[in-house]
């Protein structure tokens, strides 16, 4: 019978010495992972101002890393459709343009959340603006019911089309929230040539960016 209550607990020892081991291990592991802010990664929105009625938004990603105590490298790109009421004259003109950016540049950390960037880049815009013509009627065959059909139409007339690429610069700022997640927010301008029927046109661009993402 004594035999079995010093084994009994010799076993119950064990087990308690093991089981604080484990726990303290455990503890260590968890405490040594600690996300920085030297990396991030962030998906953002954009807000596209061009004047004259012409604006549109954007979809872009936003990386940083960061290289010393206080300095850093952030660089992003973007996609980027612009719609609106052009007008020439008085006249409301048809618009279809799209464009990307693209930029990088240093970043400053404050502290361990929160930094501040400068970017410098490319922006491109493509795309024309247009009136249609009056309407007329042409045949056209109809694979429904297999024969021709009266169909009312109008061509594209005074056509400007505009494809160019501009220095585009920007600010920002990037806090970290919590261990995980970062926001973010920029502020870029452009100067960009939009081809008119009178000449070209140049407009000023603000783009407003808005970005949540992820540390690792």
């Amino acid at each position: 019978m004594t035999k079995q209550l010093v084994l009994a607990a010799v076993i119950a020892t064990t087990s308690l010495a093991s089981g604080s081991v484990l726990a303290m291990k455990n503890e260590s592991t968890v405490s040594e992972y600690k996300p920085s802010i030297s990396n991030f990664i962030s998906p953002y929105i954009s807000s596209v101002g061009m004047g004259n009625g012409l604006d549109g938004n954007g979809l872009g990603i936003r990386l940083g890393y960061k290289l010393s105590d206080n300095w850093g490298v952030v660089g992003d790109a973007s996609f980027y459709d612009v719609d609106g009421n052009l007008t020439e004259n008085g006249k409301k003109l048809e618009t279809d343009y799209d464009g990307w950016m693209a930029s990088i540049g240093p970043s400053y950390y404050i502290n361990e959340r929160l930094s501040v960037f400068a970017t410098i880049g490319i922006a491109q815009l493509t795309g024309a603006n247009y009136t249609y013509g009056d309407p007329y009627t042409v045949k056209m065959f109809n694979p429904e019911i297999h024969q021709l059909v009266d169909v009312t139409t109008r061509d594209k007339e005074n056509l400007n089309t505009t494809a160019n690429k501009n220095v585009v610069v920007g600010l920002g700022i990037n806090y970290a929230l919590g261990d995980y997640y970062v926001i973010n927010a920029a502020y870029k301008r452009f100067s960009t040539d939009i081809t008119m029927s009178s000449g070209n046109n140049t407009q000023a661009v603000d783009v407003f960016e808005v970005g949540f993402g992820f540390r690792f």
